[in-house]
């Protein structure tokens, strides 16, 4: 939350909104959405002033389940079904895909990752221990869209994860152009803790 630091010496409350009606938003496909907020503050601070992040999202109620086995269909008309063709890809060491599932700009960095044999073996690793992935909501930001999944592993630690998508001519393909973007860190931190959670 350093980031923010400076906003909560202010007396006044800071509305930050991220919500596809606050103009200069990508227009997408009419979905059932709401409107969710969360106030943050300083470490240990009950009470005062804080910053209000408020956004826009479509909840999955139920959470939408991620297939776990099967052959990756590779489908790129919505950022559910990248995702999924994705997870699958990883936890098969698909390479081919597993680069393809990233915007043109990120392919090469991702490449000289992913094919360093320890690399790959850590991911595919990695992947293997997930037990359980669901779909928890889809979040609009500019020109991005946001999927939160609760994640959870062989021995029942659970987490949550973010991934960012944006619309290119090959489809909705993940990205990484917002991992400068203050905004969209402390967004994350709020709905997608970096920390998981005890097992059960």
């Amino acid at each position: 939350m350093q980031e923010y630091r400076f906003l909560f010496q202010r007396s006044w409350r800071v509305v930050i909104c991220l919500a596809a009606f606050c103009g200069g938003l990508t227009t997408h496909a009419a979905e059932p959405r709401r409107t969710l907020s969360k106030t943050l503050r300083p470490p240990d601070s009950v009470s005062g002033p804080g910053v209000t992040i408020t956004y826009e999202a479509v909840v999955f109620d139920p959470a939408e389940p991620i297939p776990m086995i099967g052959n990756p269909k590779w489908d790129t008309s919505t950022p559910e079904s990248t995702l999924k063709a994705v997870f699958l890809a990883n936890r098969q060491a698909n390479t081919n895909l597993i680069i393809q599932g990233f915007v043109p700009a990120d392919r090469e960095k991702i490449r000289n990752m992913i094919m360093q044999p320890d690399v790959l073996e850590k991911n595919t690793t990695l992947y293997a221990r997930l037990a359980k992935v669901s779909l928890l909501q889809k979040l609009f930001y500019g020109d991005y869209l946001i999927l939160t999944t609760s994640q959870e592993d062989t021995k029942g630690a659970q987490w949550r994860a973010s991934y960012v998508f944006k619309m290119t001519p090959e489809g909705w393909l993940i990205t990484n152009e917002l991992a400068a973007d203050r905004v969209y860190s402390q967004l994350v931190e709020m709905i997608a803790p970096k920390s998981p959670e005890k097992a059960k």
